[in-house]
């Protein structure tokens, strides 16, 4: 298989570092040769290996851009949920010996077509929430855009939804995403297993359309926290009703 991808060679090298070098989605190799046990010449030179076999999954790459924080956004965390798929990448300094990676976060998806969160924890202390992402796209994204970005989402909003709670499993608290395609009436409540009510983070109070956030602190309606264990969110909006499960783990 390594001859038939011409990398079989032995060769030493220095470091190495991956990129989407021809910004097609998928990750290419650079590897800097210090030398090659070619018994002809002895020399190394530097390959290149471009990722061509085709990328049949879905991804998105990020380009953070710092404006309290430095720049190039080194330190700033970035966590995408889609479904029941949570990452977590960290945009750092170096990655190997005389090697840098390229800043630029990439994420695969596999055959996910929305990404239902992605949240920038940067190094100043300022966290971006960015919510309904298309994917097989590469972004630029600001360090205090969130607002911006709630707005395009509230204007391409075209039907309830309660999405997946994230992070989960989670402890001890949780944010949960909600879309109103229109204002409406809105009861947002977590049950246990039994069917028996812990607490009512929304009831039935009146919301406009768009993006809806709200934090569960794992705590029931009385303020106690609550074991560990599977409870399920219910939203209630008009007729329209959608239950996600959360786990909480201590």
């Amino acid at each position: 298989m390594a001859k038939l991808y011409d990398m079989a060679d032995l060769q030493t090298g220095y470091g190495c570092a991956w990129g989407d070098i021809d910004n097609d989605g998928d990750l290419d190799l650079y590897l800097a040769i210090a030398k090659s046990f070619d018994q002809v010449s002895g020399k190394g030179y530097d390959k290149l290996y471009l990722n061509e076999l085709g990328n049949r999954n879905n991804w998105i790459e990020l380009n953070l851009v710092g404006t309290v924080s430095n720049k190039s956004a080194i330190g700033a965390r970035i966590r995408c949920v889609s479904g029941d798929l949570s990452q977590i990448r960290e945009i750092s300094g170096g990655s190997g010996y005389i090697s840098q990676n390229m800043l630029r976060a990439h994420f695969g998806f596999g055959q996910r077509t929305l990404i239902d969160s992605i949240v920038i924890r940067w190094p100043s202390g300022v966290i971006d929430r960015h919510l309904n992402v298309a994917v097989n796209q590469i972004m630029t994204m600001t360090e205090g855009s969130t607002s911006s970005a709630k707005q395009i989402a509230n204007a391409t909003v075209r039907d309830h939804r309660l999405y997946q709670n994230c992070p989960n499993p989670f402890n001890p608290c949780t944010t949960i995403h909600y879309d109103l395609a229109e204002a409406c009436q809105v009861s947002l409540t977590v049950y246990n297993m039994l069917g028996q009510v812990i607490a009512v983070l929304e009831d039935d109070v009146f919301r406009t359309r768009g993006n809806n956030t709200i934090l569960w602190d794992g705590r029931d309606q009385w303020g106690h926290d609550v074991p560990a264990g599977i409870y399920f969110c219910q939203l209630r909006a008009g007729a329209f009703r959608e239950v996600r499960k959360m786990a909480l783990m201590k």
